[in-house]
């Protein structure tokens, strides 16, 4: 069966906007701990 893309909009969206978030939160605190390492 082939997955279709219009069922997939709603949930996957929100997961892909909070990975995405995640993502960035992450990229910003190793971003942080690389720039200013006397606070770890």
């Amino acid at each position: 069966m082939c997955p279709s893309i219009f069922p997939i909009n709603f949930n996957n969206y929100k997961i892909m906007i909070v990975l995405l978030i995640l993502a960035v939160v992450t990229l910003g605190y190793l971003f942080y701990a690389i720039v200013k390492p006397e606070k770890f």
